[in-house]
This record gives structure tokens, C-alpha cells and sequence, in this order.
């Protein structure tokens, strides 16, 4: 397994984790992550004027099977995983997000947004180094806001 900077090729592999993810269950189609489904968000997702820091997992076929984002918006700068599902559990979305925080500027706050219905992550994030900041309602669900500091 190779962690990298995202390259072109990486473009068509978001797409297909993205539509992979939202096949699974029907939240996944409602998030942000469950809606990659064409070259320009794509694009935007890896390469925009909104990323800081994006890294991709691929299998050494080629294969793109994870990806973490980090993003600077209006508001705070949030972060954002995806493992593909035959590679859970084995550590990936961990090396992924250490690998981005290490190349972010010390003392940034970073959030990530995990719906109430998101059992998975919810119980992964402190695994991954963040604390629960706070939980709200967000268009009518429950969301944690989960936080931790580069």
C-alpha cells in the first residue's frame, strides 16, 4: 500500500470510492463524500483553491482505496475520509489522516463533521486523535463535531 500526493489518474479513482461509498447505505448518498460523481467535483475535491492537504492510498496495482482531505472553508477548516470498503479496519484511514496532519501548519484546528447515523466513525475518530467538540442539528440530523490540533 502507497500513501501519496494525489495525481490526474486519482480524478476517475475519487469518483469510484465516492460512488462505491454511497452505494453502501442511503445516508452515504446524502453526505458530501457520498457525492463525487463528476471530473469537476472530483477535480475540486483533490486539486481546488479550498484543499491544504490531500493524500491518496493505492494498492500497489494502482488501485485507489483511501483518500483524506483537509480543507480550508469560510468558517474552519475541516477534514474529510474515505477507505474503501474491503480495506477498513486495517489501519489505513489512520496513516492517511497522520500523513495529512503532518504536513499541515502546527496549531491548526481541524473538524470533522460525522453524522449521528455514522456509528462507524463516531466510535473511529477518537482512534484517529479527535475529541468531541460539540454535536448540533444540521438540517435536520445530529451532527459530532469532532476536533483535534496539527
Amino acid at each position: 500500500m502507497k500513501i501519496l500526493s494525489p495525481k490526474a489518474r486519482h480524478v476517475e479513482g475519487l469518483i469510484q470510492l465516492s460512488q462505491d461509498f454511497a452505494e453502501e447505505s442511503e445516508w452515504a448518498r446524502e453526505i458530501p463524500i457520498g457525492r463525487i460523481s463528476t471530473r469537476e467535483r472530483a477535480m475540486s475535491k483533490l486539486f481546488g483553491p479550498k484543499v491544504l492537504v490531500v493524500r491518496v492510498a493505492e494498492t500497489e496495482s494502482g488501485e485507489m482505496v483511501g483518500y483524506v482531505g483537509v480543507y480550508r472553508n469560510p468558517k474552519a477548516v475541516h477534514v474529510s475520509v474515505l477507505v474503501k470498503a474491503g480495506f477498513r479496519r486495517r489501519g489505513m484511514a489512520r496513516q492517511l489522516v497522520e500523513e495529512a496532519f503532518r504536513r499541515l501548519p502546527e496549531g491548526l484546528e481541524v473538524e470533522a463533521w460525522v453524522g449521528a447515523f455514522n456509528e462507524a466513525s463516531l466510535a473511529a475518530m477518537p482512534c484517529l486523535g479527535f475529541e468531541l467538540g460539540r454535536i448540533i442539528e444540521d438540517r435536520g440530523r445530529i451532527v459530532h463535531i469532532f476536533t483535534r490540533v496539527s
